[in-house]
């Protein structure tokens, strides 16, 4: 009998994510599924306790396991530095070892360090994970293990492959009736994930990017070759732009075991997925581009090895499994009853929320659908209302839906003209951005206002609400006025509309502008798609308002109301204009965009009863700017409306970065760009240490965009070859944890070449930070009184110098004074008040 005093429920405890500022483990919530899951039934089996570990219940610290490796953790892809690391040092093995001392290891996706790390430890585990045979009843769970005696054991159940086979020919079956219009002769590649442990080899991950020529290869032998991509890669936009240089390659999203099932589909494609696995069942060739991801075995007789998978149908269910499993390794009950549970499809997929593609085919679904049936005279009578009412909206969505589609078009020659209009939409940007256009000049006449006098304010802007801060632009000033302003002015009520919220509002999965509210309009390849899902979010929340005055906060939403007719003040937050923030931001647009661009701004900047910005340096900025295509005297230029922090929470702590007096302490919070010019902090960095080489430094960075890798290598650089420095990067923050390091830091440092009026800066002089700015647009405007430490001429050589020789408390004191004399949330109101007051007595002449 071995020396194993508990078995330890567990998973990957080193590849950690970033959730709002926070590095937090990524396994923690699975490893709490799998000990619900498994903890009855061994706790009936064993005479040992059942217990987890996982990095918040346990002080199991990745950051220490990493530094113990000699890895810095830089990023969630740092994962791929440590996964399979071959020498791991005496200190990360006993670091391991304290925490799994004695135990028996039962670890969902065992990465394969820890599974070293038990050898040389000699501690047993086994490595459990979902099969990748998904089409059967429920999940089944293959295992691996490093002792030979539970490794025997565990193929006494081994479940018999030719299930998979029976089970294949019922998804054929059931999808006989399908008519999926597949090409005879075709192939099929099945796209993956951007990271995952099946795509991994030598501290990198593969990508369909690296297989182009045998890509190539597959257009000679077959006539067409569909992709079907990973509804969960980040990258797509990328390897659809990739895949266009085949012209044998279309892109299909129709369910995996449909496409399988197809008999014009002869063969499966992918890097290492696991439907490579289940393409054998369906009679299809599998070829991966790297390799299959891991060996299984359904033979009795196969011998012991820790690497081969055997895979287990249900009995993991029973406590007898994990009994008979465990006899002669852990002391075991000698009476451990069978519980017999009824086998029942889909328990263990409801129990991980985990369904895969097997949904649409699951029987009890297809049943459910055939069942549409009319049970009103059960229902209620507002519940049968409020079905007639959905009913009639769905028919009025159909009507509007035939009235965009060219087959109910009359006349044969307005057919044809649409047809092809609608077909070059689809295909060429600058046709879309034409019918696009007009599509939406037309819709905004149909909504116009006869204003008479003010008798409503509504503040509108197509960005997400920020009722916690967090965010600048105008889901930021628009949640300010809410939170400041609030619902009423004077008489007048005020009603605040937002977009929708983050991974929603910037995409065609926004409500407003999508192929089902506008069918033929849809051209994946835009990039003007929020302009057009702002213009109509406008007219959709706006197109029955009367006698209002709008305040908004771009110009596309201005735009929009300048179209209808509408009166509104418009608020300006870009850094220039538009054009230049987007080209600043490594957006690429063609000539056709941005002269449409260009000129919504120009109508919309001129057809404002007041065009206002957020600093004089703002406004300078904008109209001084060679993207600029408005005349400034052609508009009506009103107050500057300088922003105010509004949202008060309390600190949430990053318990891996501390407060430490003895080094002073930089923080910078932005989009990494040319025009924030963290880069311009490294030169600053560079000069001050290469001055100061006793005094001790530190600089949080936080903020992700296309400089991050110029200014990471550069400071982590700077990090390597000064003891007196420390770099500190985090790519996603939340607005608790940005107070807390400002609480922590001494100085909000910010070299901007293109500056309006950051509420970052604000919100760092309310939290008592001296102030370090480049003397350039906005950032002149902090200066109250004399408060702003700045960078002048490029001269960092004396802004070191002044940094080594002031006291800066003296600077955290003073800028949090200014900050309550000039920038307050009083100040904030009296001036939108002042500002609306002006508005509203012009329109009464």
């Amino acid at each position: 009998m071995e020396n194993i005093k508990r078995i330890v429920i567990t998973s990957d405890l080193l590849r950690p994510v970033w959730i709002n500022g926070k590095a937090k483990n990524k396994e923690t919530v699975r490893i709490n599924k799998y000990f619900d899951f498994l903890s009855g039934q061994l706790k009936e089996a064993v005479n040992v306790p059942v217990e987890k570990i996982s990095t918040e219940n346990s002080k199991f610290n990745f950051f220490v396991f990493y530094r113990l490796c000699n890895v810095t953790f830089k990023n969630t892809n740092s994962w791929l530095e440590i996964y399979d690391l071959d020498s791991i040092p005496r200190d990360a093995i006993n670091y391991f070892g304290k925490y799994f001392d004695n135990s028996f290891i039962i670890c969902h996706e065992m990465p394969p360090i820890f599974k070293k790390i038990c050898d040389k430890l000699n501690l047993y585990y086994i490595d459990i994970r979902i099969h990748p045979v998904r089409f059967l009843d429920d999940h089944m769970f293959s295992m691996a293990t490093n002792h030979p005696q539970v490794f025997q054991h565990l193929k006494k159940y081994l479940v018999n492959e030719k299930v998979f086979y029976i089970y294949a020919n019922l998804y054929k079956t059931t999808v006989d009736f399908y008519d999926l219009n597949i090409d005879k002769n075709s192939a099929l590649i099945v796209g993956q994930t951007n990271v995952d442990s099946a795509l991994y080899e030598n501290g990198k991950v593969h990508t369909i990017f690296e297989y182009k020529n045998q890509i190539e290869k597959l257009g000679k032998e077959y006539k067409t070759v569909y992709y079907k991509p990973h509804p969960f890669n980040g990258d797509l936009k990328k390897v659809y732009d990739f895949l266009k240089q085949f012209p044998f390659i279309k892109i299909i999203n129709q369910n995996i075991y449909y496409l399988l099932a197809n008999e014009n589909i002869k063969a499966v494609y992918a890097i290492s997925s696991g439907v490579l696995t289940e393409a054998k069942y369906f009679e299809k060739k599998a070829y991966p581009f790297f390799k299959t991801y891991l060996d299984y075995t359904y033979d009795k007789n196969s011998n012991y090895s820790p690497n081969l998978y055997l895979t287990i149908m249900n009995d993991f269910y029973e406590p007898n499994f994990w009994n008979d499993l465990f006899t002669g390794t852990i002391p075991t009950k000698d009476i451990c009853e069978s519980f017999n549970m009824p086998i029942r499809p889909n328990r263990m997929r409801a129990a991980l929320n985990d369904y895969w593609g097997n949904t649409v085919l699951d029987p009890d679904v297809i049943t459910v659908k055939k069942e549409k049936q009319f049970i009103l005279d059960q229902e209620d009578y507002s519940t049968q209302i409020k079905y007639l009412q959905e009913q009639v909206s769905m028919l009025s969505s159909q009507i509007n839906m035939m009235k965009n589609n060219v087959i109910f078009e009359k006349n044969i020659l307005k057919r044809i003209a649409k047809k092809l209009l609608f077909y070059y939409s689809e295909h060429n940007t600058s046709i879309n951005s034409y019918a696009v256009m007009k599509k939406m000049r037309r819709m905004s006449l149909l909504c116009g206002d006869k204003f008479t006098s003010v008798k409503n304010i509504k503040c509108i802007t197509y960005r997400p609400k920020a009722p916690k801060g967090g965010r600048g632009g105008g889901g930021a000033v628009l949640s300010a006025m809410e939170s400041i302003i609030q619902y009423k002015y004077k008489n007048l009520p005020i009603k605040y509309v937002y977009s929708e919220k983050d991974g929603i509002w910037h995409t065609l999965r926004n409500r407003y502008f999508n192929e089902f509210t506008y069918p033929n309009y849809i051209n994946e390849n835009s990039n003007l798609i929020m302009l057009w899902a702002a213009i109509a979010f406008v007219i959709e929340e706006t197109k029955d308002d009367r006698d209002t005055l709008y305040i908004c906060h771009e110009y596309s939403t201005a735009f929009a109301l300048g179209l209808m007719g509408k009166k509104y003040i418009l608020v300006i937050h870009t850094q220039g204009p538009r054009i230049e923030e987007k080209t600043n931001l490594g957006e690429r647009m063609t000539n056709k965009e941005e002269k449409i661009i260009s000129s919504c701004e120009r109508y919309a900047l001129k057809h404002a009863q007041k065009v206002c910005f957020p600093s004089i340096g703002g406004q300078e900025y904008f109209f001084n700017s060679k993207y600029c295509v408005t005349d400034k005297s052609d508009i009506n230029l009103g107050d500057i409306l300088y922003n105010t922090v509004y949202a008060q929470v309390s600190e949430d702590k990053i318990p891996e970065i501390l407060e430490e007096s003895e080094k002073c302490s930089f923080l910078s919070v932005g989009t990494l760009t040319y025009a924030k010019g963290q880069d311009n902090v490294c030169t600053f960095l560079e000069t001050l240490l290469k001055k100061d080489t006793i005094n001790k430094y530190r600089w949080i960075c936080v903020g992700r965009g296309p400089y991050a890798e110029e200014i990471n290598q550069r400071a982590n650089k700077l990090a390597d070859i000064c003891d007196n420095f420390e770099y500190i990067y985090i790519e996603k923050c939340s607005f608790r944890q940005v107070k807390y390091l400002q609480n922590i830091c001494d100085y909000y440092i910010m070299l901007h070449r293109i500056s309006i009026f950051d509420l970052a800066t604000l919100e760092a002089m309310q939290n008592s930070n001296g102030i370090i700015l480049s003397k350039t647009g906005g950032n002149l405007e902090y200066n109250c009184e004399n408060n702003v430490i700045y960078l002048e001429d490029n001269n960092y050589t004396k802004l070191a110098e002044t940094i080594m020789n002031e006291d800066k408390e003296y600077w955290k004191a003073l800028n949090l004074k200014c900050y309550n004399n000039y920038f307050s949330k009083v100040q904030f109101k009296n001036r939108y008040y002042k500002q609306i007051d002006s508005v509203i007595k012009d329109l009464k002449i």
